[in-house]
């Protein structure tokens, strides 16, 4: 009935329908938006969004637009305006004469020499946070576990219970979660520089962030699954899943025969240098892992028990991973 359909325009919601068009709360009249283009009444409400988004797409503001959007997710929040010109001139163009090619604007995106050149990489202009979400997804899929429940290739995360600060599809409005022009108060918008993810950066999201990096590395990652999704949850016969990461091949590099132990050390830092950093661990912090495996006493990996020091090296692999992770290198992706 009208009547109900009216409730449910006015009041009714759904995170996985997708949006319905209601011809009978349609505005009929005749609409004069941008460029000077008129909408003439009685125009279909389907036929007037067309002719408004095809408006809006052939705007000359959205190639830059789109062009910095896409730079500040993917390579960094303060892009040069020739790069943002590049990228553009893809999205206004992909070279057949087609506009919106997204497939070749994002590959102008990740392809442009600002994005791939590490001269800028001493910049403190260039470079970006990464969001919570990334920087948590990124850290797994380092050291990805096999599929935890038989038969199901999914990953499971209780985000809502431990990232609440970047939930998944519950963005506090339309907008994202942060504003593409924000500028943390201080030094980044006395610079005159925006960014973006600070927005949701905190004292609290912070060490929220920390602990959880340090939960997934030296514990276990708890979900809301069950082993069995056909049977109801019982903790002893049908627990929740749990995620553990997996360092086997990092401990590996740690019990080669042939090499020294500094040796394999730092063949350790370099393959967690490789998957976390691109392959850019700093000296710097290359010097104070080492360091800081050199204070270790002779007794901690001189035990003649294999079982015991398998896991004490286990345990130096989680540490280096842990320290890299949540370094200044790594929360700040160039």
């Amino acid at each position: 009935s009208i009547a109900s359909r009216q409730d449910w325009f006015l009041y009714g919601t759904d995170n996985v329908k997708p949006m319905t068009f209601y011809p009978e709360f349609h505005d009929t009249g005749e609409k004069r938006i941008v460029r000077g283009v008129v909408i003439a009444a009685g125009t279909p409400g389907d036929q007037a969004m067309e002719i408004a988004l095809d408006t809006l797409f052939q705007h000359p503001n959205v190639p830059p637009f789109i062009a910095r959007q896409l730079i500040q997710r993917f390579v960094t929040s303060n892009p040069s305006p020739a790069y943002v010109y590049r990228v553009a001139q893809a999205f206004t163009n992909n070279g057949q004469g087609v506009r919106g090619d997204l497939a070749a604007t994002l590959r102008a995106v990740l392809l442009d020499y600002e994005a791939r050149s590490e001269a800028p990489l001493g910049d403190y202009t260039r470079g970006k946070r990464r969001e919570p979400l990334l920087r948590l997804t990124h850290y797994l899929r380092a050291f990805l576990p096999t599929s935890i429940r038989a038969g199901d290739p999914r990953f499971f995360l209780n985000y809502q219970y431990s990232l609440q600060h970047q939930v998944p599809q519950i963005s506090p409005s339309v907008f994202n979660f942060f504003q593409p022009v924000f500028a943390q108060p201080g030094r980044i918008a006395a610079a005159g520089l925006v960014s973006p993810e600070f927005q949701i950066t905190s004292e609290t999201t912070v060490i929220n962030e920390a602990n959880h990096i340090h939960t997934a590395t030296f514990y276990d990652l708890w979900t809301p699954e069950v082993v069995n999704p056909s049977l109801p949850y019982d903790s002893v016969t049908n627990p929740t899943l749990v995620h553990r990461t997996d360092f086997s091949a990092e401990l590996a590099l740690l019990e080669r025969p042939v090499y020294t132990a500094l040796e394999n050390q730092n063949a350790l830092l370099d393959a967690l240098g490789l998957k976390l950093l691109e392959g850019r661990l700093s000296p710097a912090l290359r010097a104070t892992l080492l360091n800081a495996f050199a204070t270790l006493p002779s007794w901690y990996l001189g035990t003649s028990d294999p079982n015991t020091l398998r896991d004490r090296r286990r345990e130096l692999v989680r540490i280096a991973a842990c320290v890299i992770a949540q370094s200044p290198e790594y929360v700040i992706q160039k």
